[in-house]
């Protein structure tokens, strides 16, 4: 995560150039995702190549009257995504503000309903989270949205990302058995959801831990599907 708008300029361009090293190592496919702690607010013409319209903010006008570290972090962190041409995943699907917004602004009580749910705009909301991917990934992310159903203990609110990858798979893995599940009914869905926060919830996590999470969850909540008899197809003569 970058430093956020209260740091100096040295730090936050220390975690980009981290970033970019890490990337320059990386080969094939790959998306970076998390809290980059930029307001978008306006895309202007210059971001096109990178960012979709599919963004909450407030407006040119916003834009550049914004305090000078808010306006630093949103240029440099589509300056990354320039130079490493990446595609902001979520700004490129139209969805309605709660599925777009991804963090809980700082607002004077929690409990007063005026600070929280509807409208999900700019003010009591931000958008700082993202999935990035390369140019030559956008056909393979099918979608992105914000999960303000999920609750963690967080101002974050998840933010999915739904891919598709063609991997290869080694010969002799090719026969072995997926455990598939059935659709989860809503207590089901609930159930498995409070699993995954139970085991990530308050701990540092990677895509590893996560899967793990998901796996060991949907072990302990759903059902599994009943294996199909393939039909034996009898030769007519």
């Amino acid at each position: 995560m970058p430093p956020h708008s209260g740091h100096n300029i040295e730090e936050k361009e220390g975690f980009y150039d981290q970033l970019s090293n890490e990337i320059s190592q990386l080969k094939g496919c790959f998306y970076v995702g998390g809290d980059f702690n930029a307001r978008i607010h306006y895309v202007r013409d210059s971001d096109k190549d990178v960012c979709g319209p599919n963004i909450v903010g407030r407006g040119m006008q916003y834009l550049y009257n914004m305090n000078e570290a808010t306006r630093e972090n949103r240029a440099l962190f589509l300056g990354f995504c320039k130079s490493h041409n990446l595609l902001i995943c979520n700004s490129q699907f139209s969805k309605p503000p709660d599925k777009l917004v991804t963090y809980k602004e700082k607002v004077p009580t929690d409990n007063d309903s005026r600070f929280n749910g509807p409208p999900y705009d700019a003010v009591k909301y931000a958008q700082i989270d993202y999935w990035l991917c390369g140019v030559m990934e956008k056909r393979t992310v099918l979608d992105t949205q914000g999960r303000l159903d999920i609750h963690f203990d967080s101002d974050h609110f998840p933010l999915e990302c739904y891919v598709v990858i063609n991997i290869r798979v080694p010969q002799e893995d090719v026969n072995s058995q997926a455990i598939k599940y059935a659709k989860p009914d809503p207590h089901h869905w609930a159930t498995s959801n409070q699993k995954v926060r139970s085991l990530l919830e308050g701990k540092s996590w990677d895509l590893e831990s996560c899967t793990n999470a998901l796996i060991e969850a949907a072990a302990s909540s759903l059902q599994r599907e009943s294996p199909q008899k393939k039909r034996k197809v009898h030769p007519t003569k």
